[in-house]
């Protein structure tokens, strides 16, 4: 929400237009670097869990601690991927609070699918399920519903900078 809420709320998208770069191209590196920032962030915070765990002493790491380490940086990695529409409302409402409302809504609903029996099957709350169950209670095609929503999200957005004008 915030790398493309700010440039409303700063004043910062005038001067994006004056740029000989095309508008979705800024988007979609927008998109590129947070996505290299989300897969540093899951491997540092794995790192930071062993380095911790080691330093209050929980033993060296066994073979059996490597998948949920796996399952760790996939989880880093696809709750990143998952706030994408975070980037779309944060365009079309022009301001950083439109991607907060949108994510706080996506909250809400992860919530209520959860409690309802279907987590599973919404995108946004299949990782985390997926994590925790060991991956015994979100099926791979389940898991993979969370590609297709990423990949509209961006086209969304990338469509919608495309079409971006200074006059509202």
């Amino acid at each position: 929400s915030w790398i493309f809420g700010r440039e409303f709320g700063d004043g910062t998208i005038t001067g994006l237009f004056a740029l000989p770069v095309a508008r979705p191209t800024i988007a979609a590196a927008k998109l590129i670097v947070y996505s290299i920032w989300a897969v540093v962030m899951s491997l540092a915070l794995l790192l930071a869990l062993v380095v911790f765990g080691l330093g209050f002493g929980l033993g060296p790491l066994t073979l059996d601690a490597l998948p949920a380490m796996g399952r760790q940086i996939v989880l880093g990695m696809l709750t990143a991927a998952i706030t994408s529409p975070a980037a779309w409302a944060a365009t079309l409402g022009r301001s950083v609070l439109a991607g907060i409302g949108t994510a706080i809504g996506i909250l809400v609903l992860s919530q209520v699918a959860v409690i309802a029996g279907a987590g599973g099957w919404f995108p946004f709350t299949a990782p985390a399920l997926w994590a925790v169950s060991n991956g015994s209670q979100v099926s791979p095609l389940q898991l993979a519903l969370v590609i297709p929503l990423v990949a509209i999200s961006c086209a969304l957005t990338l469509r919608t900078w495309r079409r971006l004008q200074l006059d509202r």
